[in-house]
């Protein structure tokens, strides 16, 4: 790795290696996916703080206020307060599906990109848009970096097969436990 910080062109260059349209595809997916994740988890604490503002009213006397669930707040101000929870949980709910469907297809664009060999044209596959004009594509691979590369791709096989076997072996654990005698 390259040590020195270079300033050409007005850009910041540390020697790390160039993101290409498929690298970038995948970071892209990676942090719309990771937002839209967030989202919905905010979502659903807000939710979960809505119903337990006393959002939630008694159906066979709608006009009592049900008590608050909180000491000295009265029942209508708790249940104004579910009612804002939940319009964020909506709010949020709502955006982070959009994204989400956004994102989906994105994946199949990118998909549709990786088997058109749209990738594989010089401009991508140069790492133009992060290296600029430090841009190169590598024309001959030598036998160690087919080595090399048969190393990582036998590696990240192995870790893939690894985390659905465990995410597997917990759904198996959790979803239907054996109950005791």
């Amino acid at each position: 790795m390259v040590s020195s910080v270079s300033f050409n062109h007005h850009h910041l260059y540390l020697g790390l290696p160039g993101i290409g349209c498929r690298a970038g595809s995948y970071l892209t997916y990676g942090t719309f996916s990771t937002i839209s994740w967030i989202l919905l988890v905010i979502s659903s604490m807000f939710a979960h703080l809505s119903h337990s503002e006393g959002m939630i009213q008694d159906p066979e006397n709608p006009e009592k206020d049900s008590q608050s669930t909180l000491p000295g707040l009265s029942s209508t101000t708790a249940i104004r307060r579910g009612q804002r929870y939940a319009s964020v949980a909506i709010a949020t709910r709502r955006v982070g599906k959009v994204l989400a469907s956004f994102n989906a297809i994105w994946v199949l664009a990118s998909c549709l990109f990786q088997f058109s060999n749209f990738y594989n044209q010089c401009f991508c596959n140069s790492s133009k848009f992060s290296l600029w004009d430090r841009a190169y594509v590598v024309i001959k691979f030598d036998g160690a970096d087919a080595a090399a590369y048969k190393q990582a791709w036998i590696g990240g096989v192995g870790l893939a097969g690894g985390s659905a076997f465990i995410f597997t072996s917990f759904v198996a654990l959790f979803v239907n436990p054996t109950l005791p005698g």
